[in-house]
């Protein structure tokens, strides 16, 4: 959760140099912002009338950074995953084998690996506009070449390109961390990055149950002229968002990263960045646990509708319908997942944060484990939802954490993190195209399941500077010359504590000032030897 450099130099008339801050949209805010965190709103609507609802809002820069954020990530979501509920008609089409359909889906999870990490560091120094809506006008003209496909190679390579969209999560969770204040950031990344998963849930009724009928009635029920022309839409929607984005939205609360840069503000190294996240033990631990929540949706969206087709014996348009239940469960379950972990940041401080990732993990592999030992209909489609909502709980629990790993270089956090949901799902795809002596998918699940329940515990490991952890032997207390500089310092427990005294003594809350108080305090403190 780094904020830009905030001070820019000017020279007055007798030549001394004073500090002013350049900020768009300064005295034009609609949300209640904390100036101590560069202007984050404090709030997620910004309502300030009664029953104005965050649908409502869409004013420059907060809340259209947020509908930025998850409409970018949506219609990404929609169109990486456009194949998997056509895919029932796309087999036989092409004549593929099962095996060369789980090779195409290990493309897809797979091409946006390497671009996640990229994306990360790279949000620190262009901001995540630039970067999302790049990515989206590009990925959606490669999303028009979906009805060319001929082959299970030209699926497989088209899968990966496509798969690229994935990144746009980077984007998606690095825009909200800067424009929401700590209180609210666990909610509000999980509501973006939630509302945005939907699109792997909608997809699978738009394109399987809207659009590849509506493209069968145009061509006169021929099913592969049907099937190929149904990427034109998702094509179409994806560039149309992308256009909207770079034009319309903005980096964070001061503005866009080159107008800020034209006006003095210092930006993230793209290298120090790398260098810096790269290194931090924590960021790989939630880089395993979000490759076995988000890896896990990742692999779902590729197997249920085929996983129902096929145990079921259903037709595409109702196997498609339920596998959408699984992606529908982003309406609200990965935003229950930043709620609760900011209540229990309330709570219990870091520690509760921490318990309440620990908890959604173990209970997403328990129903895992339940859902794959369902042979009937009705009962497999209630545990499905179950294991959807632990699984996306997690999600919303993982990056309510992300931001106070290492607030400067939370770009590069978030890639990491954000990449292992991807590898995750590469590592799930190699179990089921390799592991035949696992048994069938219901076997491969429970293998699954135990894989997720055992990765929940690495929480008691983690160790973030200025907070408790859950082993107390992993508590860095050392917080005021352990962290570089006041942006770092005011995320943490100690600065909160000044914050809320300086509130009861009733004067400002000076972040540099405090910091140096609670520095020269240790010092005065530190034994002697």
């Amino acid at each position: 959760m780094s904020g830009p450099a905030d001070l820019v130099a000017e020279k007055g008339g007798s030549g001394d140099t004073t500090k002013k801050i350049w900020k768009k949209y300064e005295g034009k805010y609609t949300c209640p912002i904390e100036p101590t965190q560069f202007d984050r709103a404090t709030k997620i609507d910004g309502a300030t009338n009664a029953g104005v609802g965050v649908l409502c809002k869409c004013e420059r820069p907060h809340m259209r950074g947020f509908h930025g954020a998850w409409l970018g990530f949506f219609i990404a979501f929609v169109s990486w995953f456009a194949f998997a509920p056509l895919m029932g008609e796309i087999r036989p089409s092409l004549g593929l084998s099962k095996n060369d359909i789980w090779i195409a889906n290990l493309c897809s999870v797979g091409g946006t690996v390497g671009l996640r990490f990229l994306a990360g560091p790279y949000n620190d120094v262009y901001g995540p506009r630039v970067l999302m809506s790049s990515l989206l006008m590009g990925g959606g003209l490669i999303v028009f070449l979906g009805g060319t496909i001929e082959s299970a190679a030209g699926l497989a390579t088209i899968r990966f390109f496509v798969g690229m969209l994935g990144a746009a999560f980077v984007m998606c969770q690095y825009w909200t961390s800067m424009m929401f204040a700590k209180s609210v950031v666990g909610t509000a990344n999980a509501w973006s990055a939630g509302w945005g998963n939907l699109g792997g849930g909608v997809t699978q009724v738009f394109m399987g149950a809207m659009v590849f009928p509506l493209m069968k009635a145009i061509t006169g029920n021929d099913i592969e002229t049907a099937w190929r022309t149904s990427f034109i839409i998702p094509g179409i929607l994806t560039c149309g968002i992308g256009y909207w984005i770079r034009n319309y939205t903005d980096d964070c609360p001061y503005g866009n990263y080159w107008e800020m840069k034209q006006n003095g503000h210092k930006l993230g190294n793209a290298a120090v960045s790398t260098r810096r996240g790269g290194s931090n033990i924590t960021a790989w631990i939630l880089f395993v646990q979000y490759a076995c929540c988000f890896g896990v949706e990742l692999h779902m969206n590729n197997l249920a509708a085929l996983y129902f087709r096929d145990k079921f014996d259903l037709s595409t348009e109702a196997s498609s319908t339920i596998a959408s239940l699984f992606g529908l469960m982003n309406l609200f379950a990965r935003t229950l997942g930043g709620v609760s972990t900011d209540i229990a940041n309330k709570v219990g401080g870091m520690r509760g944060r921490l318990w309440a990732q620990t908890i959604c993990l173990f209970l997403e592999g328990l129903f895992i484990i339940i859902f794959a030992a369902q042979n009937d209909l009705a009962a497999a489609i209630v545990c499905l939802i179950c294991f959807s909502t632990f699984v996306q709980m997690s999600e919303g629990t993982s990056y309510g954490i992300v931001p106070y790993i290492d607030p400067p270089v939370t770009g590069m956090i978030a890639g990491i993190v954000g990449a292992g949901g991807n590898v995750g799902a590469v590592c799930w795809s190699f179990i089921w195209i390799f592991g035949d002596d696992i048994g069938n998918s219901q076997d491969k699940l429970r293998v699954l399941g135990t894989i997720v329940m055992v990765v929940s515990v690495l929480s008691t490991c983690m160790k973030i500077k200025g907070h408790p952890a859950i082993i107390p032997i992993f508590t860095d207390e050392m917080v005021n010359t352990g962290l570089d500089d006041e942006r770092s310092w005011i995320f943490t427990a100690e600065a909160e504590a000044c914050k809320k005294k300086c509130d009861e003594e009733g004067r400002a809350f000076d972040p540099v000032a405090e910091r140096a108080a609670c520095v020269e305090m240790a010092t005065k403190n530190a034994p002697q030897l």
